[in-house]
């Protein structure tokens, strides 16, 4: 409950203090002034209330798209819908150590776990997820997550509904190697037997490598550097500087999620020496071309710390 209009954004069409509306998929609501020092406060002391009631650590917050506030006007004529988006984020990073965001405006650097936009159950967003989440962390936000798996938009999951077993299990092996995964579709509810022990089987590997996440997000909070790399970024001047599915996690793991139907993916090798998940050794430069990848692998290479694979070299 809202007590009192005063903190509350205004409606751009009306003077006085009618309140500001937005639609969202679950129908209208008012909005918070967050670029209001009272409206800031209603809102966090909301927040903090509910999370002392219920035992919460954090939120995971939906919303502040800067589009759906174009027809508000907040106290201060001259704040804009980007003021609201990065008064938002700050308040979750200032206030709550575990939260995540889908937007906001000026965060790089800020201590959230940045969620991107929500993507369609199809192979085509499956294969641009890997680019985005590179080029998050080459723009400050190293602590990103792709959208859930399987893919954000709930129409997939309802009767009717376009729904892949394979697209689902691909979309979970290519965040197990994030620096996190987000389940929203249960997989006991919608894959075979096969399916929910592959899916738990990259969750499983995803906390194997919690250690080494968590090194490599401290290691970004010190230096600002990306947690999920992009090629170039590790390996400069040996013909990555373009977009690519394959990414270094920190700056010894190669991972090549397959994101293609056919079942197959090319590897692309840095010079130096290089062990796969089978523990079979790879001198590169190389071109690999694995066919038929099941299911349950996740391809992935190791840099061998006694080989010649030198940053920049």
């Amino acid at each position: 409950m809202i007590d009192g209009l005063d903190v509350l954004a205004y409606r751009k069409d009306r003077k006085g203090t009618a309140a500001g509306v937005v639609w969202w998929w679950s129908g209208i609501s008012c909005v918070y002034d967050l670029t209001y020092a009272p409206g800031r406060k209603t809102y966090l002391e909301t927040l903090q209330r509910f999370a002392a009631d219920y035992g919460i650590d954090g939120f995971k917050f939906d919303a502040g798209d800067v589009p759906r506030l174009s027809d508000v006007r907040f106290h201060d004529p001259a704040m804009e819908p980007v003021d609201y988006a990065h008064e938002y984020v700050k308040l979750g990073a200032e206030n709550f150590p575990y939260n995540e965001y889908r937007s906001g405006f000026r965060t790089g650097g800020m201590p959230v776990m940045q969620r991107l936009r929500d993507q369609g159950h199809t192979w085509n967003a499956l294969g641009k997820i890997s680019q985005i989440v590179q080029a998050a962390g080459l723009i400050g936000s190293p602590y990103v997550v792709a959208d859930m798996i399987g893919g954000g938009e709930a129409g997939a999951f309802r009767p009717g509904g376009y729904f892949s077993e394979k697209l689902f299990v691909r979309y979970c092996a290519l965040q197990a190697l994030h620096p996190m995964m987000q389940f929203s579709a249960a997989p006991w509810r919608y894959l075979s037997p096969e399916g929910v022990r592959i899916c738990r089987e990259f969750a499983e590997l995803h906390v194997s490598y919690g250690k080494r996440i968590f090194e490599l997000a401290r290691h970004a909070a010190e230096t600002g550097e990306p947690i999920v790399r992009t090629m170039e970024y590790e390996f400069p001047h040996q013909g990555f500087n373009r977009a690519m599915t394959q990414f270094m996690l920190g700056d010894d793991l190669l991972v090549a999620p397959v994101v293609t139907e056919d079942d197959t993916v090319v590897v692309e090798l840095p010079r130096g020496d290089w062990m796969d998940d089978f523990g079979k050794r790879h001198t590169g430069p190389a071109i690999l071309r694995l066919d038929n990848v099941p299911l349950s692998r996740l391809p992935r290479y190791v840099r061998l710390p006694c080989g010649t694979a030198q940053k920049g070299k």
